[in-house]
């Protein structure tokens, strides 16, 4: 447990915990993510701004982005 791979599995036991109580970082943000560097790296003729703001869009109503952000919090809490 002295180890660097010690120290990390000590740092991050919670993880699993945490990610197996709110699947949706799997079943809805990780999809999400794929679909916007799908839009990013798309090649269409599309400026760069355009294809953020369709992605901003697709977040859903302010309600839905503010969920993403206390979750994206959450996670980033139990990995720091």
């Amino acid at each position: 447990m002295e180890s660097f791979v010690g120290q990390d599995l000590l740092k991050y036991k919670d993880a699993t915990h945490h990610f197996d109580k709110f699947p949706q970082y799997f079943d809805q943000y990780i999809p999400m993510m794929n679909r916007a560097a799908s839009q990013m790296f798309t090649v269409d003729g599309a400026s760069k701004r355009e294809k953020q703001r369709k992605i901003w869009r697709e977040l859903g109503p302010f309600k839905e982005k503010f969920n993403l952000a206390k979750d994206l919090y959450r996670a980033w809490k139990v990995i720091k």
